[in-house]
């Protein structure tokens, strides 16, 4: 039976988010999902207090997320 993927024609790739950079996670993380095959972005989006503390305001947009859009556009066009 042939299965049929939803994105199978969409280019796609995991951001790795929620990141502590004291942690080895990220890394292993990024390594392992590219052995099998997946596309990770190379920005990733590290976990800090002040985007928790922004749930349900209007913050200004953290630098890492303007790096992260500018990454997608470049590999889309």
């Amino acid at each position: 039976m042939q299965q049929h993927h939803l994105l199978a024609d969409v280019p796609t790739a995991v951001v790795l988010n929620a990141l502590d950079a004291r942690e080895t996670a990220a890394s292993v993380a990024k390594e392992t999902l590219e052995n099998v095959g997946v596309s990770v972005a190379d920005t990733t989006v590290p976990m800090r207090a002040s985007v928790r503390r922004a749930f349900g305001t209007n913050p200004s947009v953290p630098a890492v997320y303007r790096e992260l859009a500018n990454e997608i556009k470049e590999a889309v066009s």
